[in-house]
């Protein structure tokens, strides 16, 4: 038995998730999800740049090295 799937940008369901995942409406369309994160992309960067991290010390012995 061969089961096909509709390709993913054909899927409303993936849609749907997509735009929850983003704390949008499951009715936005594929521009809404792309410009929203676009938004969370800059917004992490802008606190990156932000960041001092001289500052930040991190043991190796946490990550097994």
């Amino acid at each position: 038995m061969v089961v096909e799937y509709m390709p993913l940008p054909e899927s409303r369901a993936f849609r749907e998730g997509l735009a929850i995942s983003v704390n949008l409406s499951k009715d936005a369309d594929y521009c809404a999800i792309a410009e929203q994160f676009m938004e969370i992309a800059n917004r992490f960067l802008d606190d990156a740049r932000k960041c001092n991290l001289a500052s930040i010390r991190v043991s190796l012995v946490e990550f097994g090295a």
